[in-house]
């Protein structure tokens, strides 16, 4: 399904400019829609058969794979399709907040999600830090959490950055736990988890790591 005559629709605000400055290299060209409204045109999609010509189709995508009311066991086979898709932090980090997963599944989630951290390809990994970051509070054991996303190896910007962000809503959450693991983490991390907590209303300003 080709999409650009939905986007042609909407009443476009021209985000492609603004969108470039945050999404360096983007896969395909950006054509200037915002998340909200990718959200409503997916409800209207019955399957994720979307063609790629901009950049926003990727995300559509996830957004369709994402909303599926079907089991995660059967979820799981569409995500690892779409993981190679993944290209750009934006795409990954919508595709991981949307994924919610039933109480009753969670344990198969975590130990997906676990295993993901394990993959060569940035967006996969990053997918998998983003999406246990967001569910931390529902881990049968957030230390294992935090000492397993704490050593994914920096070996990319987007992966150092996840794991800053990662490892500050630990200290929200769990900070005695975070302080352990800090040792863990490269110089460059370190100091973008000090830039996260500096920036976070919810963590004390003198808080030292």
């Amino acid at each position: 399904m080709r999409t650009e005559d939905i986007y042609r629709f909407l009443e476009k605000e021209d985000l492609s400019t603004y969108s470039r400055k945050l999404v360096k290299n983007p896969d395909y060209p950006i054509y200037g829609v915002r998340i909200p409204a990718l959200k409503r045109i997916a409800k209207t999609l019955e399957d994720s058969d979307i063609e790629y010509v901009f950049h926003e189709d990727v995300i559509l995508k996830g957004i369709v794979i994402a909303g599926k009311n079907i089991p995660f066991s059967e979820k799981k086979s569409l995500i690892l399709s779409y993981l190679k898709d993944l290209s750009s932090w934006d795409e990954t980090d919508t595709f991981a907040s949307l994924l919610k997963v039933k109480q009753s599944e969670i344990k198969d989630a975590f130990a997906f999600f676990y295993s993901l951290l394990e993959r060569k390809e940035v967006y996969t990994r990053r997918l998998a830090i983003v999406w246990l970051k967001n569910n931390m509070r529902k881990a049968e054991d957030a230390g294992f959490l935090i000492n397993r996303i704490a050593r994914v190896a920096d070996d990319d910007y987007y992966i150092a950055m996840a794991k800053a962000w990662a490892l500050c809503d630990a200290f929200i959450y769990y900070p005695s736990l975070a302080r352990q693991y800090v040792h863990l983490l490269t110089t460059r991390e370190k100091s973008m988890l000090k830039g996260k907590i500096r920036d976070s209303y919810r963590i004390p300003n003198n808080l030292e790591i």
